[in-house]
């Protein structure tokens, strides 16, 4: 089966009554089973985001990140095809203060941002199921990028079974991808600034270079198993950044309803230097309540990005607690850099705390508090910045 939809779990929700507090419902029994049937379809790696984001009713943030979680809107479109359409909207005003320059005011994208997904399913034959993901990103970049930045994320076609599903063409990779979708702070808000000037060009940085690094999008092939009690793993290799050499990722996953483990790896070697890392990380949930922490190591992954500062050793780490009451999350995150060699040297640390609303079904408004700190290897501080953002998000 191709990757669950949006669309699927609320139709799967359709017409109950659902409480944010305690995530109880009218004719549960009936919407528990339709869940379930969905959840068995799909990989793990989707599983713990539709477990994850239901807690927090913010599932749609994070399904724009991924390309088999695309869409908001399924229709049939006949002799069996099926096609899903997903739209996400997002913006932020920002005030940033920082030490020992001017104080700035910015209208910016968040860390997903804008993006028009379609996604086509063709009908299931001899047991294989064919499906096909596009995606566009639109920027609100401030004045030092491109403020009409377009570009396409995914063009990938996968192929379903009872094997699992193979992945051919643009998409996510694996590395460092299931750190950042239990980001609960990061994922529909601001985080980290992409550098003092913020041009970014797709909008802020979350927790890439304080806590994880970038997963990114790019050209490959990958396979992801069928979850066995919890289990599951995927396996790609991509396009490396020499262009000559092809870089391998790999990831594991246990999923269950109390907690989530997770390690992943990459590895790519050039005539410029070694691209290698791991990661591993888990998240605890009880009640309305979660509990994060991720850790990065490797080689060439300087500021949380693949290929830059090669020949340095880099690692990251963040821990994060989040609550929901009703219809609101609340929560605090602090994640550390630390990078050493010839390349570069420094410390970096992130805080963050968060509230997320959800004012409607498909509008999430989100107010965060950031500071980021960068200290150089003499000890001098290269970056103080303390940050407020407000912003909303428009699903459909």
């Amino acid at each position: 089966m191709p990757g669950i939809s949006v669309a699927q779990i609320y139709g799967a929700l359709s017409g109950k009554t659902w409480s944010y507090a305690n995530q109880e419902h009218k004719n549960k029994q009936e919407t528990d089973c339709r869940l379930t049937q969905l959840l068995n379809t799909t990989s793990s790696l989707e599983e713990t985001i539709v477990k994850k984001h239901l807690k927090t009713i913010m599932l749609v943030s994070a399904a724009g990140m991924l390309p088999t979680i695309a869409a908001a809107q399924s229709f049939e479109i006949g002799n069996g095809w099926n096609a899903d359409l997903g739209l996400l909207i997002q913006a932020f005003g920002e005030s940033v203060d920082v030490d020992g320059a001017d104080s700035q005011f910015r209208v910016k994208s968040g860390f997903d941002p804008s993006k028009l997904t379609l996604g086509l399913t063709a009908p299931e034959v001899d047991g294989l199921t064919v499906s096909g993901t596009y995606q566009v990103i639109q920027t609100l970049n401030d004045s030092g990028g491109d403020p009409n930045a377009t570009s396409v994320r995914i063009a990938e076609l996968a192929v379903s079974g009872d094997f699992g599903t193979f992945k051919a063409g643009r998409g996510w990779q694996i590395m460092g991808s299931s750190s950042l979708i239990h980001d609960t702070g990061s994922l529909p808000g601001v985080g980290g600034q992409c550098g003092f000037d913020r041009s970014g060009a797709n909008g802020a940085c979350g927790r890439i270079g304080y806590g994880y690094v970038w997963t990114d999008f790019a050209p490959g092939l990958q396979y992801a198993s069928k979850s066995f009690g919890g289990v599951s793993f995927r396996a790609g290799v991509f396009e490396g950044q020499s262009k000559t050499d092809p870089r391998f990722e790999g990831e594991i996953n246990y999923n269950s309803d109390m907690f989530d483990l997770w390690a992943s790896t990459m590895s790519e070697s050039s005539d410029s230097g070694d691209i290698k890392a791991f990661d591993v990380g888990g998240e605890l949930r009880f009640g309305d309540a979660a509990l994060t922490a991720a850790y990065t190591s490797g080689e060439g992954i300087g500021r949380g990005l693949r290929g830059l500062n090669i020949g340095s050793d880099t690692t990251f780490y963040y821990v994060e607690g989040d609550y929901t009451i009703d219809k609101t999350t609340l929560g605090v995150s602090y994640g550390a850099r630390e990078e050493e060699g010839e390349a570069a040297q420094d410390e970096a640390t992130l805080v963050m705390a968060f509230i997320h609303h959800k004012l409607t079904d498909n509008v999430t408004l989100v107010a965060e508090f950031n500071q980021e700190e960068v200290e150089a290897q003499d000890g001098s501080t290269t970056l103080d910045a303390k940050s407020i953002a407000l912003g909303a998000q428009l699903v459909f």
